[in-house]
């Protein structure tokens, strides 16, 4: 099983999540994902994993003009902490995977 929420990011300090791609701080829309195992009585979830979203127009305030939307895996800013999840909106997609 896997489920995928809508969440709030802050980007704590201005930080660089690829080569030539800088981020100020300030707040991001994003999602978290989670696979889930089932166990005997209960179901096991993975740690999450944090992806970042960029608009079209947050694109163009940071360079990136020719593109509409992005997506950046953030998890390793999060678990260093230059990155805080603030708010989870609930459930974007819950899916059962065939496994």
């Amino acid at each position: 099983m896997e489920k995928t929420n809508s969440i709030s990011l802050t980007v704590n300090r201005q930080i660089e999540i690829e080569a030539g791609l800088v981020l100020a701080p300030g707040a991001y829309s994003g999602t978290s994902k989670q696979f889930g195992f089932p166990r005997v009585e209960e179901m096991s979830w993975t740690k999450p994993e944090y992806v970042l979203e960029l608009s079209e127009a947050e694109l163009r305030c940071i360079g990136k003009r020719y593109l509409r939307n992005a997506k950046y895996e953030v998890t390793k800013f999060v678990d260093r902490g230059d990155i805080t999840v603030t708010a989870t909106d609930g459930p974007a997609h819950d899916a059962t995977v065939p496994g």
